[in-house]
């Protein structure tokens, strides 16, 4: 199970089972929504910057690296892809 939560605490959640198809997304809509590069989400699109505990689970892929920021430089050994994968 993995617990985790909004900035502000307001909010609380519990995820019962896996964490499936992560991935770091770079589009400009995840970009402004999470203040950063980019964003790291799953399947029900659960940004993974809100969960408290430790995640087993790791990114499998870069994706949306064709309108990543100009000043952001993907790193790591996983796949990047310039649009979506499904």
């Amino acid at each position: 199970m993995y617990e985790g939560g909004c900035l502000c605490g307001e909010i609380r959640f519990e995820i019962h089972g896996e964490i499936r198809d992560v991935v770091c997304c770079h589009c400009s809509e995840c970009r402004k929504a999470q203040g950063n590069a980019f964003a790291t989400n799953s399947v029900v699109r659960v940004r993974l910057g809100t969960i408290d505990s430790d995640i087993r689970e790791r990114p499998m892929a870069h994706t949306f690296l064709g309108s990543r920021a100009n000043w952001e430089e993907a790193c790591g050994s996983i796949p990047q892809f310039e649009e979506c994968v499904s």
